[in-house]
């Protein structure tokens, strides 16, 4: 599976991995004292090293990607039914640990009109000043909205916080 925006792990890969070094270090252990309580029993060497590799493959899971396989195209039909599309599998796994979504195309929350009420930078809020003023400036300058004689603006609404503010 390749998961994740950045081409990096998804935390589900990176829980299964945890899971796969765990499960390959306890069966090992497992393989050892076998091996070992069968040696201080008067078995051979030979044959308990063939049965703690016989014990040690056998116990290794082969079936834990189909089952994440499957846990994450089970959630994917899941949100087939509610009419949601979603490209991967990976996509499942994002949305299932994703707590809060915020989406405003309407305009609904900011009724299409933005105001700036204050300025932060590296040092905190810019209060009135030169810093300020200068901020502000910048940010006008590198606008593309316009303000017409009444004060109402055209363009991006952020572009037209900018200008308000400014001037």
């Amino acid at each position: 599976l390749a998961l994740g925006a950045g081409g990096g792990r998804s935390r589900l890969e990176e829980r299964l991995a945890v899971l796969a070094h765990q499960l390959i270090w306890l069966t090992l252990v497992l393989a050892a004292v076998v091996a070992l309580f069968g040696i201080l029993a008067g078995e051979s060497v030979v044959r308990m090293v063939e049965a703690a590799i016989a014990l040690a493959v056998a116990a290794i899971p082969e079936g834990l990607p189909i089952i994440a396989t499957l846990t994450l195209a089970r959630g994917m039909l899941r949100m087939a039914r509610e009419n949601a599309l979603v490209r991967s599998l990976g996509a499942v796994e994002t949305l299932g640990a994703t707590t809060v979504i915020l989406t405003d195309k309407t305009g609904t929350i900011t009724e299409n009109h933005m105001a700036v009420e204050r300025l932060a930078g590296p040092g905190g809020d810019l209060e009135e000043g030169p810093l300020r003023a200068r901020a502000l400036a910048i940010g006008a300058l590198c606008s593309n909205a316009e303000l017409d004689g009444s004060g109402a603006g055209t363009g991006d609404p952020l572009e037209v916080a900018l200008l308000e503010a400014a001037a």
